[in-house]
């Protein structure tokens, strides 16, 4: 089994960036998920209520991030300063206080979005434990429930020799697709080495109407797909579940065509 696709995702719900290489630390891979945008409550916005963040490119850079979309300018952010003023957040149940980057980017990000949002960083300062998972608590990003994602690039192909509509591996957005092994081999997956890291399974992706916008598009597909038909096959507790979530348990570098080692 190998490496097979690498993804990153630096603001929460936006576009991937497709890598070569990656850091993995205890919160993930290096800069995913540190910046989200967060409405006037504070709450944080996704695809699922604002689908048109799937267009929006984000680009990690040393000092910062970099932003582009159809009908936006292209936006520098900058890297909020360690006195920058603080947000109260909230991710699901979690109550954070979140680094504002700037209110020139919050009304540019407003009008290209269509509603109020604030556009928030998280810095060293913010502290987020995973806990799903009791015995693999640990720091998490902006991200749902878990540091990582891994699929295996079969699992989608034989959704699509199931499903009417061709669905990308994006629809998913992993951050690991393993190829070389079974469709939902990593159902039975405990531990893993990839590259110098190793990681450990923690629980199977539960899924929702995100799946359903076209990553390219950010049109809904027709008759609530994918999750029409996998719901046929891929479900469990009276959930829809695609993928895998896991945990870094030894930080290393990881980067495409690196062998996949299943440890348990």
């Amino acid at each position: 089994m190998r490496v097979a696709g690498l993804f990153r995702y630096p603001l929460k719900s936006a576009a991937p960036e497709s890598l070569r290489a990656a850091d993995l630390e205890a919160r993930g891979l290096a800069h995913d998920r540190r910046w989200m945008l967060v409405d006037a409550q504070g709450r944080f916005i996704t695809g699922r209520t604002a689908p048109r963040l799937v267009l929006l490119q984000a680009e990690h850079q040393a000092q910062g991030l970099g932003l582009s979309a159809p009908g936006l300018d292209r936006m520098q952010c900058p890297l909020p300063g360690a006195d920058a003023p603080r947000l109260a957040v909230q991710v699901w149940n979690d109550q954070l206080q979140a680094a504002l980057v700037g209110e020139e980017f919050d009304r540019a990000l407003s009008h290209w979005l269509g509603q109020p949002c604030r556009l928030v960083y998280m810095d060293e300062a913010v502290l987020r434990t995973q806990q799903l998972v009791a015995a693999h608590a640990g720091p998490l990003s902006f991200a749902d429930a878990a540091p990582l994602l891994l699929i295996s690039a079969a699992a989608v192909d034989e959704l699509n020799a199931r499903c009417p509509q061709t669905m990308s591996m994006q629809r998913f957005r992993p951050n690991l697709v393993i190829a070389g092994c079974a469709a939902h081999a990593e159902d039975g997956w405990q531990r893993l080495r990839v590259g110098t890291a190793e990681l450990v399974t923690t629980h199977a992706c539960e899924r929702c109407g995100f799946t359903s916008v076209d990553p390219h598009s950010a049109e809904l597909a027709a008759k609530g797909e994918p999750l029409r038909t996998l719901a046929s096959y891929r479900r469990r507790n009276g959930k829809v579940i695609f993928g895998m979530n896991a945990v870094v348990a030894r930080a290393g570098r990881i980067q495409l065509g690196d062998t996949v080692t299943v440890l348990s």
